[in-house]
């Protein structure tokens, strides 16, 4: 492995790299959030893998909104999370009111995805 390295500082020693100043601008942080939350939404709905596996047979005609309300209660339930964070912080003077909100979009949205999945799929964890 040495030699190779030896090899390419040998042929690359008459090039010099220029000295240069870039500045990189960052996009804002709520926007890089924003773009993962609408990319997590369309892969748990299912769209990718409707139109790449599931494309419609003639003459059929499917529910529109199908999985979009379990994918939306999993955004929301997940934002929660995401309020309950901002409540932590120690700067924050309004935490309480970050806190309850969050807990309960966690709370309720948890218990709404637990009940599609009990309609989905009856038998599921039952015992016996």
């Amino acid at each position: 492995m040495e030699t190779v390295e030896n090899i390419t500082r040998q042929l690359l020693r008459p090039f010099r790299v220029p000295r240069i100043k870039m500045q990189l601008t960052q996009p804002p942080k709520m926007f890089i959030f924003g773009a993962i939350m609408v990319t997590l939404f369309i892969i748990f709905s299912g769209i990718v893998y409707d139109m790449i596996i599931n494309p419609p047979s003639m003459g059929t005609e499917r529910m529109s909104d199908g999985s979009v309300y379990a994918s939306l209660f999993i955004i929301l339930g997940s934002l929660g999370i995401v309020l309950i964070d901002i409540s932590t912080k120690k700067n924050v003077k309004i935490g309480p009111y970050f806190f309850y909100p969050g807990v309960a979009l966690f709370g309720g949205c948890y218990f709404i995805v637990y009940s599609f999945i009990k309609i989905k799929l009856p038998h599921y964890l039952n015992q016996g």
